[in-house]
């Protein structure tokens, strides 16, 4: 399974001031107070199931938490949702993580302005990595005007930082600081300490730095798994993307392989994934539902997932409901940290979001299962809260209609498809739009139809682009809603 990355901007720049307003009115009055400056906090939660039950319940740092997990993993879309729901709590680590995946993800369709304008408020809190980016954006002139002595200047605040948090203990910069030694960036080059920092911060447990330290110098790809699993996945998804390195299918399906032969999860479901779509092998589907068993059985519930996924397409499995039902129900049941896989992978660290969500849409159909509108819902409500938009579509279109076993709900449904709609589901906000434009479940507004009509259509929604030019042609204004 690959995830798709949220289209649009997931928060306005104007988080400097504050989080913006929703547009159904102002949210209800809470007991918990919440910050008013942004802070710059590290959750110490694990696993990371915890850190999603913590970000449930308010924490922002434990969003941040469970968003690496999530980012580490290729779950890009839920990263960055939890990245920008900690940043509306005033979390300077999640402003700076969310800045950097607007400027890395195209489909975020962030301007280079708003991504400066998120890394700045990390800076300004003491966050390394967004000192960096800030500083190579006045160098570039992207998003601010180009600006080389305060480039530079930021650049140093950042190597300061990062030296800082590194004698610390934060593996990260010790990476970090170890990739700018490495390149020789805005500080004199120097190999043989970028070799000791990815060394320490690999052996602190920071994945990307046993990738690092496996290309840094490394004349073999047979060195590369010497630290373990976590740095084969990490090696084989640079290869198989072109991260940092040339991209190579052939590499990335050998660093899999090694990652599965130390029964590595993980590594089994990336390789099924390459195997299954013939990337660096001969397409074999039945092989790769053969490797996602291994996977799913190993612990990762990535596997678990794509197994039932093959079963529910009859693609190498036979047809089954049932056997798909069974699978979608042990990746929605499986704990994120599950023993036997490493985290590197499409999906590795969770899949409780989209698993939960398939039995759900298996309970409302009546596929495989009794249908029970009332199990969907659970399921639904549980797979939304571990960030799947999907799911809140989802329910909140069970919730607005209701069933014979489950009564509606439309208030509680209007609020989900405004969650849905802001973390990316067009047709959330073409439903909202019509919602407003009807009028028959909440007072009509046709300046709010208009602005939904707009973000569903800027999220590439047919039917809302099509009602928004019916409603006011070409040269006639609209009220925009924020995003």
């Amino acid at each position: 399974m690959r995830e798709v990355v949220l289209a649009g901007c997931l928060v306005a720049c104007a988080h400097a001031h504050g989080p913006a307003p929703s547009p159904l009115g102002p949210a209800p009055v809470v007991a918990k107070a919440k910050p008013t400056t942004y802070t710059m906090h590290r959750s110490d939660c694990t696993p990371a199931s915890a850190c999603v039950v913590a970000c449930r319940n308010d924490d922002a740092a434990a969003c941040t938490a469970a968003a690496e997990h999530e980012e580490a993993d290729g779950n890009l879309s839920l990263a960055a949702s939890r990245y920008a729901l900690a940043c509306d709590q005033y979390d300077a680590i999640g402003c700076a993580r969310l800045a950097s995946m607007e400027e890395r993800v195209p489909s975020l369709q962030a301007t280079w302005a708003e991504a400066v304008a998120h890394a700045r408020i990390g800076c300004d809190a003491g966050v390394g990595m967004a000192c960096e980016q800030v500083g190579w954006a006045y160098r570039s002139g992207r998003g601010v005007e180009e600006d080389d002595d305060r480039g530079t200047a930021t650049l140093g605040q950042a190597i300061v930082l990062y030296e800082a948090d590194c004698k610390a203990g934060v593996a990260e910069d010790c990476d970090r600081l170890g990739v700018m030694l490495s390149r020789g960036s805005a500080v004199p080059r120097d190999d043989d300490r970028a070799t000791k920092l990815f060394e320490e911060s690999c052996a602190k447990g920071y994945k990307p730095a046993c990738a690092d330290l496996a290309t840094h110098g490394v004349a073999s790809l047979d060195k590369a798994c010497d630290t373990g699993a976590d740095a084969c996945n990490e090696v084989g998804l640079r290869y198989e993307f072109g991260r940092e390195v040339p991209q190579d299918t052939g590499a990335a399906y050998k660093m899999y392989q090694a990652a599965c032969d130390r029964s590595d999860g993980v590594g089994c479901d990336n390789l099924a994934y390459l195997i299954e779509h013939g990337l660096g092998a001969k397409a074999d589907p039945s092989k790769a539902a053969d490797l996602y068993q291994k996977a799913c059985d190993a612990g990762a519930s990535i596997g678990c997932y794509d197994l039932a996924r093959m079963y529910r397409d009859g693609t190498g499995r036979a047809q089954s409901d049932t056997a798909a039902f069974d699978q979608f129900t042990r990746a929605c049941g499986m704990s994120p940290s599950a023993e036997g896989g490493s985290a590197s992978g499409r999906g590795a660290s969770s899949m409780d979001g989209p698993g939960c969500r398939e039995v759900a849409d298996m309970y409302q159909q009546g596929r495989g299962v009794k249908a029970s509108a009332s199990k969907a819902s659970r399921l639904y409500e549980s797979a939304c809260g571990a960030g799947d938009p999907v799911a809140c579509l989802s329910l909140a279109s069970l919730l607005e209609t209701g069933a014979t076993d489950l009564a509606a709900d439309v208030p509680r449904a209007l609020g989900l498809y405004d969650k849905a709609c802001t973390a990316g589901e067009a047709e959330a906000c073409r439903h909202l739009g019509d919602v407003y434009a009807i009028g028959d479940l909440v007072t009509k507004n046709d300046d709010r139809a208009d602005g939904y009509y707009d973000v569903g259509c800027e999220k590439g929604d047919d039917d809302a682009c099509r009602k928004k030019s019916f409603r006011h042609p070409i040269g006639a204004p609209t009220i925009r809603i924020r995003r």
